[in-house]
């Protein structure tokens, strides 16, 4: 073989193995690339993912506190209506110890607050029953125990024991007030027919 065919020869042989080296070199390339972009799309679908998970986490974040907000308000709301319910209790107390019936519940009213103070000397009473108190004092065996008229006294009575100390006051206001919060349970099993 002469020496240019020896060339040629060689030549053609790198030409080839250069060929065959740059198509290699592109299929890794593309195979890369291939890969690059599978894994791109892969952290994309990923942070997609992510993304929307969050995004339901934080709805259903706000929805929840929308929702304890909203029941926040909704028993707010109740428990006004329901004392703008028990405020109009004051005033009916009042119509009731204007009637002429009052002279006997106040009888009631002194019978429990002389028994929760045996030992009371003193009785306060509203003005208009001082007289019917006397004289229930006097058909029940407390002739010892005096009446005084208590201007502050509207619906009920108060007694008083010889120190001072101790005293008893039993009016509708005051029972009212001891189970306001009673009343106000039932108001809201009334009015919304669950307890609140």
């Amino acid at each position: 073989m002469r020496l240019e065919e020896l060339f040629e020869t060689l030549e053609n042989r790198v030409d080839r193995e250069c060929q065959a080296l740059h198509i290699a070199a592109e299929e890794e390339a593309a195979a890369i690339l291939f890969d690059a972009h599978e894994e791109v799309e892969r952290q994309r679908i990923e942070a997609l993912a992510t993304q929307r998970a969050e995004a339901e986490t934080q709805l259903r974040k706000v929805q929840e506190q929308a929702e304890a907000r909203r029941g926040v308000d909704e028993a707010a709301m109740r428990h006004q209506v329901a004392d703008e319910v028990l405020g109009h209790v004051p005033a009916h107390l009042e119509r009731m110890a204007q009637s002429p019936d009052f002279g006997f519940v106040v009888e009631a009213l002194l019978a429990e607050a002389l028994a929760s103070l045996p030992g009371a000397t003193a009785v306060g009473a509203p003005v208009v029953h001082v007289e019917r108190c006397r004289a229930w004092l006097q058909q029940h065996g407390y002739a010892q125990v005096t009446v005084e008229a208590d201007p502050d006294l509207r619906d009920g009575v108060t007694a008083f024991e010889p120190t001072g100390r101790s005293r008893v006051t039993n009016t509708l206001t005051s029972r009212f007030e001891r189970m306001k919060e009673a009343a106000r349970k039932r108001c809201l099993e009334r009015l919304y027919g669950e307890e609140a």
